[in-house]
């Protein structure tokens, strides 16, 4: 099998664009490196260096089209009339195979970077059809590094963030699609453990020798829309320009019914839960960690979402950040923290299971201390310009974290209490002016959760798993 894979990938690669990107290799110049083949901002993209690869090099009936098309947000400042964005499309069919990807040949040492950082378009909150009632999920996505000295591949898992695609008179929404960006911690690129395959040796990603940059969707069925403005490495603390790690705040959701949540919340359990039945367990925690920050987030247009909620909410996420956790655990917490939440949003008695999170009673005494970010990273807290926001959390029943007063287009997805902080600290020197925001959730010291059981809601059959072993072997994710 391995031998019929390793020749399947090699006439891939002869079959494709060999264009290789010189990176930093010498790392002099340790500032914000742009890894993607688009140049500098504003400019085109390097549309000979990508290629697509989808399952039908082994039998699968997925789809993949790529493009280089003009950015459709009016959030993009950088919106030139050039090819500023990659478009990603196509359809992901379970028969037979499972994914889609793009990828290009890559020469980088990121051995002195913390992270990177992904640009993208955000996933539209809407309706799959007219009369439909089931909310979309976001899609996740894995960013893939492979290295000279290994077998393997290397992936982060991260969702798109939802926002909301609708505009009204009286809010500050567009019907564009927003710019958002995720960050991804270098130490986050591993090989997990997909339906047991595991790295025999050379399990860590050899930072210094990148030879292949890749995006992948996964086991998500039907059609997908991923649209990258840029994809970037940012350097370590203290070694450059806009260098430590770094977080964003997750675009604003507009809800109009308690109902809405609940959908939202239900089919995100599904699609996740069945990745995390495939073994697919980051993919799972990314797409359940995005919903909630969402909903955190989350303009709630009048209706009755009282803050206990949120507070329930940021237990559930300050408990799946606890040191001890596996990424099973982490799965869970996340999975019983939304059973939670749609069990007091319906007005029912919760399961035995969440036990780690305070009772409706406990969270009025609480407080919400956290924010909506786009992955768990604890960084210093962005805005799309790489503007560092504070914010200050309002409580109240209905006061939930609204756009800037001054931002009537919709394009930031600030605080209307968050002050935006001159970018001048590029020595973090840790002025209190400037110093990373606390965004500490809830301690709990008591709560204890069972890593017993699987995250999901789908058992896959003993095909899913051959399916699935194939695929693995030939993606190496």
């Amino acid at each position: 099998m391995r031998m019929i894979t390793t020749f399947g990938l090699v006439c891939l690669t002869l079959l494709s664009a060999v264009v290789v990107v010189k990176g930093d290799d010498d790392n002099n110049d340790n500032n914000v490196l742009r890894i993607d083949g688009n140049g500098n901002e504003g400019e085109s993209w390097d549309e000979d260096s990508w290629s697509v690869q989808v399952d039908g090099v082994m039998g699968g009936q997925s789809t993949g089209r790529l493009e280089f098309i003009t950015s459709s947000s009016s959030s993009d400042d950088e919106n030139n009339g050039n090819n500023n964005v990659l478009k990603f499309t196509g359809d992901i069919s379970l028969n037979g195979g499972g994914f889609s990807s793009v990828r290009r040949p890559i020469s980088l040492n990121l051995n002195n970077y913390d992270g990177i950082v992904v640009t993208l378009e955000a996933d539209n909150y809407d309706y799959i059809s007219a009369g439909s009632t089931i909310p979309t999920p976001p899609t996740g996505l894995h960013l893939q590094f492979s290295d000279s000295t290994s077998y393997y591949d290397f992936s982060s898992a991260f969702a798109i963030p939802l926002s909301t695609s609708t505009s009204t008179a009286s809010t500050s929404y567009t019907s564009e699609k927003l710019l958002t960006s995720v960050y991804l911690p270098m130490d986050s690129f591993n090989r997990g453990g997909r339906f047991g395959f595991s790295c025999r040796e050379n399990c860590k990603l050899d930072k210094t020798n990148i030879d292949r940059l890749s995006v992948y969707v996964l086991f998500q069925e039907g059609t997908f829309d991923v649209r990258i403005k840029s994809i970037t490495a940012i350097p370590k603390a203290g070694t450059g320009a806009g260098a430590g790690p770094r977080s964003f705040l997750s675009p604003q959701l507009k809800f109009d019914s308690i109902t809405d949540i609940i959908n939202l919340l239900q089919s995100t359990i599904s699609s996740g839960g069945s990745l995390y039945d495939l073994s697919y367990i980051e993919l799972c925690i990314a797409m359940y960690w995005s919903v909630l920050n969402s909903i955190l987030n989350a303009n709630t247009n009048g209706i009755s979402m009282l803050s206990t909620t949120k507070v329930v909410l940021c237990s559930g996420l300050n408990e799946m950040n606890s040191n001890n956790n596996s990424k099973e655990d982490q799965a869970w917490t996340l999975r019983y923290t939304m059973d939670a939440i749609i069990a007091d949003l319906q007005g029912l008695d919760r399961s035995t299971d969440d036990n780690f999170l305070p009772t409706k009673k406990e969270a009025e005494l609480m407080d919400v201390t956290c924010v909506g970010r786009t992955s768990p990273s604890e960084g210093t807290l962005y805005d799309l310009y790489g503007n560092r926001i504070n914010v200050d959390v309002d409580v109240d029943d209905n006061e939930d974290i609204m756009l800037n007063e001054e931002d009537t287009d919709g394009r930031r997805n600030s605080s209307s209490s968050t002050t935006l902080l001159e970018d001048e600290d590029e020595d973090n020197d840790n002025d209190p002016t400037t110093e990373e925001l606390d965004v500490a959730a809830i301690q709990n010291s008591d709560s204890l959760l069972s890593s017993s059981g699987g995250g999901g809601v789908i058992t896959p059959s003993w095909t899913n798993l051959l399916v699935v072993s194939v695929v693995v072997l030939l993606v190496g994710c």
